[in-house]
């Protein structure tokens, strides 16, 4: 089992727990990784069900876009047209940043900056969680996971992830590979994880390992 990472959450700039005053057990934040239609929202919810503050990178993103002057500040730097009501624009948006890795940086240049910014908000006002999940597909990419304590990689078959994808989304196969081909490797994600959550047999065994790696976690906070 790895060693939880060295990065202290309630030492972010600002947090309560670095005030004056009397002094607050600190939360815990644990990260998610995995590949696409792995099930880390699913597991961020078993989560959540123990009593842990969920941040997701796809909710704030959808909050900002939700935004019109942010969808068109969003086209005029990818330099195309958008369509105006919001499900189309995000169809559109995918479809564009996800066949141009130019456009993509651009997208990303501009989007990343805001869910940063929401997940270092949210840590200072934590409200006295003691254990905040990170649902953010590029955590690692992105270097957000600098505000983890540890990190969890949630795994399932690869079928099954496609099958999934195909399901919830309308992706073929290619389209999923296409996709995580923009993210980091599997086995990055893998050896960059304290523990492993298999999302592969059946929802009753994800949150029997849910509750364990909470159990554990509350240990390392003792």
């Amino acid at each position: 089992m790895k060693k939880a990472s060295s990065r202290r959450a309630g030492a972010v700039r600002g947090s309560p727990a670095c005030g004056r005053g009397p002094r607050r057990r600190r939360s815990i934040v644990l990260g998610l990784l995995g590949g696409i239609s792995a099930g880390k929202t699913t597991v961020a919810a078993l989560f959540a069900g123990e009593g842990a503050d969920v941040v997701s990178a796809d909710a704030i993103v959808h909050r900002h876009l939700a935004r019109r002057s942010l969808r068109e500040r969003m086209a005029v730097r990818l330099g195309v047209a958008l369509p105006a009501a919001l499900p189309a624009f995000k169809a559109a948006l995918a479809r564009i940043i996800f066949a141009s890795a130019r456009a993509r940086r651009k997208a990303e240049r501009l989007l990343h900056p805001l869910v940063d910014a929401e997940i270092r908000r949210r840590l200072r006002r934590a409200g006295g969680a003691r254990l905040i999940v990170l649902d953010v597909p590029l955590l690692l990419e992105t270097r957000m996971s600098r505000y983890c304590d540890a990190l969890a990689f949630v795994s399932a078959p690869a079928a099954a992830r496609a099958a999934r994808a195909a399901k919830a989304r309308g992706w073929t196969a290619r389209e999923l590979r296409a996709r995580e081909r923009c993210q980091a490797p599997l086995r990055r994600k893998r050896a960059a994880s304290r523990w492993r959550i298999d999302n592969g047999r059946g929802l009753a065994a994800t949150r029997r390992q849910v509750a364990r790696i909470w159990h554990e976690l509350r240990e390392l906070d003792e």
